[in-house]
């Protein structure tokens, strides 16, 4: 069985198209020569072009002058446009005292007391140390403190944190919030926690009781503290000492015997002191007045603190261990 292939011509347009396709048949001829039909062909007519039209251009608006905006009344409140990136705005309140101070550009303006007319002006600038931010005293005058006070550090809550430049004395921490939160931080809070309410150690390795701001009849106000410990040899050391603001008013340590912590003992279970243990309450956990730690050679302690806003909550009568820690103290001690 051979193949043959037929051409098939078809005219198209003017144009010659050639197709092939095989076929088969029992026939043994073969025809060479291929057949060519010939198909007639209408004119196919020309397509017309569509008629174009002009778009239609859309019109611009139009423009009037836009009202140039005005500026928002200002208020009381300082806004700190004109001060360092960071710097504070508007006044902040120390929550520990009375001092308030108020930022106005890279000005700031320092009341240090109730009732003070005029504050005191300083030229203030950020300096960054580290991770710690701090706001110092650009005027060229006291270096970079604010007399009394420490430059400011910038914390991580954003409040600003100082203190007093004492060298022998009583000093004060400031802790300045703005003029919105000073009041939600001054309320007083719970900050008690469950401890235990009975201790059954007779053997007190250490007892720290400390009063700021107290006021002793012949030595006057200030911070007293009134420490006793255990020494690696066994023996207590009782150690009384007063601060007033910028003195010395009383410091005075001696060795004591078993006797005498006998007393301490005493009083503790007159006071009932544990019975209160773990209270504290204050506007600051960080802060507080009156504070009494007592830790015993079983690991028990005792803690009890009050904030200054809460001092009618303190549940110990401070004059009664007064009397007893100056009961040793040399008269000439005294009335220096």
């Amino acid at each position: 069985m051979k193949s043959r292939i037929i051409f098939t011509t078809l005219l198209v347009s003017g144009i010659v198209l050639i197709s092939a396709c095989t076929s088969s048949n029992n026939d043994n001829k073969v025809t060479d020569t291929p057949t060519i039909t010939v198909v007639e062909t209408t004119d196919t007519p020309t397509p017309t072009e569509p008629e174009v039209t002009e778009a239609i251009k859309p019109t611009e608006p139009e423009v009037t002058d836009a009202p140039t905006p005005t500026e928002p009344e200002t208020t009381d409140i300082p806004v700190n446009t004109e001060g360092e990136e960071g710097m504070p705005i508007g006044k902040w309140y120390d929550k520990n005292g009375s001092t308030v101070i108020e930022f106005v550009g890279n000005k700031m303006y320092a009341t240090w007391w109730s009732g003070m007319e005029t504050p005191e002006e300083f030229d203030v600038a950020i300096e960054k140390t580290g991770d710690v931010t701090y706001i110092y005293n650009a005027s060229g005058e006291y270096g970079k403190s604010f007399g009394i006070m420490s430059q400011l550090e910038i914390n991580e809550n954003g409040y600003l944190y100082a203190y007093e430049e004492i060298l022998d004395g009583e000093s004060h921490s400031y802790k300045f919030v703005p003029e919105d939160k000073i009041e939600e931080e001054r309320a007083v809070k719970d900050f008690s926690t469950d401890m235990p309410k009975t201790i059954e150690s007779r053997e007190i390795k250490s007892f720290v009781l400390c009063l700021n701001h107290y006021n002793i009849e012949g030595l006057g106000e200030g911070t007293y503290s009134w420490e006793i410990k255990k020494n690696d040899d066994g023996k207590y050391e009782s150690r009384f000492d007063g601060m007033g603001p910028s003195y010395v008013i009383i410091r005075y340590s001696q060795e004591v015997d078993d006797a005498f912590m006998e007393g301490v003992l005493k009083l503790l279970d007159e006071e009932n002191v544990a019975e209160n243990n773990g209270l504290f309450f204050s506007h600051d956990e960080n802060d507080s007045e009156y504070d009494l730690y007592v830790r015993f050679e079983s690991r028990e302690r005792i803690t009890i603190k009050v904030g200054s806003k809460a001092l009618d909550k303190w549940p110990i009568d401070n004059e009664k261990f007064i009397k007893y820690a100056m009961s040793i103290i040399p008269e000439e001690e005294l009335n220096r």
